[in-house]
């Protein structure tokens, strides 16, 4: 494809190209020609770049007639837009603007190529998005959002959305989601109950469907200007299991703490890693996935108080009460000591780890219910802080939780923190078990 900007007799800059031979059908000739409308050469270079990109967006698009082009010709024509100093907007959305930056988008616009009084007027609708292209339109919208998450935390991130959209479009088809109608809810809602009435489902995971498709539809909209759609509001099932875990936590008492997770010998079946760091939950009462992802930058044995410090270092905490430093004492430093690069093996691993351990409490551990689960064990050293007295603002710390109330000061010392600790150290006997 030759190419040139050549100045004409009046001074006015033009470009002439030769037609791609795959457009020729869409041509009156072999080559392509277009007025600058400038008499400067910079301009016009950057004129003459940005015209000749777009027309070979629209020629692909006409030629292919694929929704994916007419998407990337909007696309296009936003960026237009911005080059030009204004934010793309529709037709309708620059008719309700102010006077001024309607005019100044008509001066703009005026004398230049059709496709710029395009973008900078949104004569063209952008195309829907459909239900296969909004998790990608979605992402796009929250990457900044996202950035901090590790590997592991992006790969659940992106599978939970994923997972929504390629189901919602497996009921209804591929139907533009920022329009979604009340029917295609009821549709989506009614397939997920058929899935609960036969077992192959619980509330829970239907209601998280249409919470995290609702929430993806909802960004997304707000992002094209669009008022803010609720096409699930009303519509979440019960969850019985979800008011009993809130109204009666499950616990384990300390004597069972000692005979099955710390005594010798106690999860010998597990490998070392896991059973450390089931051990520290119940010991430190911090997160699995935060102790999954200690590593020997995190654990500062040499200090005059020897803690853990719980931050992000290259991932997402839950929140930020989460990033904390916890000391360690009586088990908790004996076990790190041994451990003092962390547990490489379940690094950004978490779920891993939960499953192999919960395996062992199924299947190897007289657990004090069937519902018992290692994470249970943040909640026994919960009742342990409440049991002697801990204050509430200490406990909460302690556990990464959001203080009630306003929050002063830089909290409490590591000595602090380690009195609490101390006084609710379980004392293992040395018979040995057979878990």
């Amino acid at each position: 494809m030759s190419h040139l900007v050549q100045r004409g007799k009046s001074g006015t800059w033009h470009l002439y190209r030769r037609v791609p031979s795959r457009f020729a059908d869409l041509e009156t000739g072999p080559f392509f020609t277009r007025s600058l409308k400038t008499d400067s050469r910079a301009i016009s270079d950057e004129k003459a770049r940005a015209i000749w990109e777009l027309q070979l967006t629209i020629w692909e698009a006409r030629r292919a007639g694929r929704d994916d082009d007419a998407a990337a010709l909007h696309r296009r024509l936003v960026e237009i837009s911005e080059r030009r100093g204004f934010p793309y907007a529709s037709a309708a959305q620059i008719a309700a603007a102010p006077l001024p930056e309607i005019l100044a988008r008509i001066a703009t616009a005026h004398g230049d190529a059709p496709e710029v009084a395009d973008a900078l007027l949104g004569t063209r609708e952008a195309p829907p998005v459909t239900l296969s292209a909004l998790f990608d339109a979605y992402k796009e919208i929250v990457a900044v959002d996202i950035r901090g998450k590790s590997e592991g935390q992006r790969r659940k991130w992106e599978n939970d959305r994923q997972h929504a959209t390629t189901y919602a479009r497996q009921v209804l088809g591929d139907v533009p989601a920022l329009t979604m109608t009340r029917s295609d809810a009821m549709k989506l809602r009614n397939a997920l109950a058929a899935r609960i009435e036969v077992g192959k489902l619980v509330p829970y995971s239907a209601n998280r469907t249409m919470i995290t498709l609702g929430a993806m539809i909802k960004t997304t909209a707000r992002a094209h200007g669009i008022a803010d759609p609720e096409p699930f509001a009303g519509l979440l099932f019960k969850d019985p299991k979800k008011r009993r875990r809130h109204a009666d936590l499950r616990s384990y008492p300390s004597d069972w703490i000692a005979a099955h997770v710390l005594a010798p010998g106690a999860l010998s079946s597990l490998n070392d890693d896991a059973r450390a760091i089931l051990q520290l939950v119940a010991t430190i009462g911090a997160r699995p996935s935060e102790i999954c992802n200690l590593t020997a930058a995190t654990i500062h044995l040499d200090a005059p108080v020897p803690f853990v410090s719980i931050e992000p270092d290259g991932r997402e905490t839950k929140t930020a009460a989460a990033v904390r430093r916890v000391p360690l004492t009586g088990h908790a430093l004996d076990i790190l000591t041994a451990h003092p690069a962390g547990f490489p093996r379940y690094r950004d691993k978490a779920a891993g780890w939960s499953a192999a351990v919960n395996k062992q409490l199924r299947e190897k551990t007289p657990r004090p219910s069937p519902d018992h689960t290692a994470y249970d064990l943040r909640h026994a050293f919960r009742d342990r802080l409440r049991a002697v007295g801990c204050p509430d603002t200490m406990a909460d710390f302690l556990m990464g939780h959001e203080e009630q109330g306003t929050a002063y000061g830089e909290g409490a010392t590591l000595e602090t923190l380690r009195h609490w600790l101390e006084r609710i150290e379980v004392r293992f006997s040395d018979a040995e078990t057979t878990a």
